[in-house]
């Protein structure tokens, strides 16, 4: 990884160098907006400092939580024996023609798992979008888990998801990315799942954080202009065998009901049939599903072993997390339920 990210620096030194010698460029942000406002004769600017941000020279990676090592991430997910982590890499400024074509997004793809080490499930769902948010979006699956992204055209950006099983190095993932789509402005955020406290008999629904009504939810959406909400909901003491066959079915069965029946209830709109998995990783296994919605994902993990399960809701359109979590809940007759809820800021 680190020898193929060195092997593009010489692109996005390019691309700086013709950047920063624009004049605009080499100007202070609060002059900027001193001179808008004294030339339109207002008294608060009409411009956001995060998008003059995006036209500065800031061209490295920024962290959402401060800027850690990769020894930090390393330690942190060993040491606590996290299940998975995740990366939400948002590109600003990328090269359009690399965005724009499903040839280097594919070499992208396939570099990133070779280099990674993980091996593709399955071939690459890739597809454009011509809607008020157009671009290509792919999702590929890997035997860690997967790698989806959306490319944006209006706004020349990149939104890429990483989620594994396993440790990798996000500040070497984010710096490939963004090497490779020849971006400026990067912001990498970092996240984990944290094993599942089988003691804990709690008969509830918690939200980590604080509890909100699906009114916050909606006004935080659409009042602050978002674009994408995610929703992990974990959830402990299930017996997916003992409930399929119950219901005279099998697991794979089952779990695809329960698709079909959620995106019925939440209005989403399903992209190819849904996959399931058998998935054998170390000691642990795993029932794994992934279902491609026209507004982007919904997947479960299921580990035999410890009678937990991991879901993720991921769409660029408005949902009810409180209302999933008690759906999934209800549909599997589990005991516990944990949600955190996340958004996309990128516009």
């Amino acid at each position: 990884m680190e020898n193929f990210t060195l092997s593009k620096q010489s692109s996005i030194k390019e691309n700086k160098e013709i950047v920063t010698s624009s004049p605009v460029l080499k100007w202070d942000v609060n002059m900027v907006l001193e001179v808008i406002k004294t030339n339109i004769h207002e008294t608060s600017s009409i411009l956001n400092i995060a998008q003059i941000d995006c036209i500065t020279n800031n061209s490295s990676v920024e962290t959402v939580w401060g800027t850690k090592d990769s020894l930090f991430y390393q330690e942190k997910f060993e040491n606590e024996k996290l299940e998975w982590m995740s990366s939400p890499i948002d590109i600003y400024d990328c090269n359009l023609n690399l965005i724009q074509s499903k040839q280097h997004i594919q070499q992208y793809i396939d570099e990133l798992c070779r280099e990674l080490k993980w091996v593709k499930i399955w071939a690459t769902y890739m597809k454009y979008f011509d809607n008020e948010d157009p671009g290509i979006t792919f999702k590929q699956r890997t035997n860690q888990w997967i790698v989806s992204a959306h490319f944006k055209d209006l706004t020349i950006g990149a939104c890429i998801d990483i989620h594994s099983r396993t440790y990798y190095d996000p500040n070497i993932v984010a710096e490939y990315s963004k090497s490779f789509f020849e971006g400026w402005k990067t912001i990498l955020d970092v996240s984990y799942r944290e094993p599942i406290n089988k003691n804990d008999n709690t008969n509830d629904i918690q939200t980590i954080g604080w509890v909100k009504s699906i009114d916050y939810y909606r006004k935080e959406y659409e009042s602050r202009n978002l674009w994408w909400m995610s929703s992990a909901i974990d959830i402990h003491q299930c017996y997916i065998e003992k409930i399929s066959s119950q219901n005279n079915m099998t697991i794979e069965e089952y779990i695809k009901r329960f698709v079909t029946d959620l995106c019925e209830a939440i209005d989403m709109v399903t992209d190819w049939d849904t996959q399931v998995n058998n998935i054998t990783h170390h000691w642990k296994k795993w029932i794994e599903f992934t279902q491609i919605i026209t507004t982007s994902l919904i997947s479960g993990h299921f580990r035999n072993d410890s009678q937990s399960a991991y879901f993720e809701i991921f769409s660029c359109k408005f949902y009810d997390p409180n209302f999933v979590a008690q759906f999934i809940k209800d549909y599997f007759h589990w005991w516990s339920t944990n949600i955190q809820v996340s958004y996309r800021w990128i516009k």
